[in-house]
Parts: C-alpha cells; sequence; structure tokens
C-alpha cells in the first residue's frame, strides 16, 4: 500500500516493490489464481508524478 514510501520505513526502493510483487505472485500461484491487475499506491502520499510514471513502467517492464 506504499509503494513510494512509508511514514514509518522511509523510502520504498524499487527493488521491495519487485519483491513484494513477486512474493504476491508467488502466493497467488500456490492458491490457484490468476493476479490479472496489479495496484501501486501512495497512501501516506510520497510520490510525486514523475515517480509514479518511472516506477510503472518499471514495473511494466521487470
Amino acid at each position: 500500500m506504499a509503494a513510494f514510501g512509508c511514514n514509518f520505513s522511509g523510502a520504498v526502493t524499487p527493488e521491495q516493490v519487485f519483491t513484494a510483487i513477486a512474493d504476491g505472485m508467488s502466493v497467488s500461484a500456490e492458491a490457484g489464481v490468476a493476479i490479472t491487475r496489479l495496484s501501486l499506491t501512495d497512501t501516506t502520499g510520497w510520490a510525486n508524478p514523475a515517480q509514479v510514471e518511472w516506477l510503472v513502467g518499471e514495473v511494466h517492464s521487470h
């Protein structure tokens, strides 16, 4: 829920985002559930438009 930063743990790296996505995909695969959509959220308000555009592009190409 905080792909861009967290008020408790600070900045979130792209690697942390990739790991969280991979973990979620693994859990869903084990349960036999196909994930067809993914959301990167910024519930704490850390992101700016350029960061969002960049990270979405990175996730899309990863």
